[in-house]
């Protein structure tokens, strides 16, 4: 079973808790909650190049610690790579533990943590695909608003950078990727307390 696929069904599974969790004062005294949030940017990226995308998000934390686990598909537009090239596809995970400068997994936060990327592209001229899997170590901040005690959005900003070295050739020619790059976004979310 494929990492995305599981990551999906823990985020859909925690989508009916709130069924059940809808209480949010703490009746046992500490700062334990849980969430999942939804990244706008896989969906708008995808979308401009006619694919559908998406990032779904879940989450626990007690105190100011918060460990996320992230699954995303997406496709980069083709306006965005090198004209050589087409169909740059994206299946992502991620591990990653973030820390809040206040109380209730609210206000600012800065994170880092690990991801996968498995990619493919696809040379033009030779209409050959390549696929690869880079490793990246990524780091980022946002800050989570919450427009109810429940629903929250956050803007944030995250640079990723890639620790393999391997080339990706496709049809002949290479597929220059960046060593750091970086990404903004905002997500919207829904968390309760455990």
């Amino acid at each position: 079973m494929k990492p995305n696929f599981l990551i999906l069904i823990i985020a859909l599974i925690l989508l009916a808790n709130p069924l059940f969790s809808q209480d949010t004062e703490k009746k046992n005294g500490n700062n334990a909650s849980a969430g999942y949030a939804i990244d706008l940017l896989p969906t708008i990226l995808s979308a401009a190049q006619g694919e559908a995308g998406y990032s779904f998000q879940a989450w626990a934390g007690v105190d100011r610690a918060r460990v996320r686990v992230v699954a995303a598909h997406l496709y980069q537009p083709d306006s965005m790579i090198d004209d050589s090239f087409e169909n740059y596809e994206m299946n992502v995970t991620a591990f990653i533990i973030d820390y809040f400068f206040s109380d209730s997994f609210s206000g600012f936060w800065i994170g880092t943590g690990t991801e996968l990327w498995n990619c493919s592209i696809k040379n033009k001229a030779s209409g050959e695909t390549s696929q690869w899997t880079d490793n990246i170590i990524t780091a980022g901040a946002g800050y989570v608003w919450k427009i109810t005690e429940c629903v929250y959005l956050d803007p944030f900003a995250a640079v990723h950078y890639r620790m393999n070295d391997s080339k990706v050739e496709t049809g002949g020619e290479e597929f220059r990727r960046q060593r750091v790059s970086a990404s903004a976004s905002i997500k919207i979310g829904y968390m309760f307390n455990i």
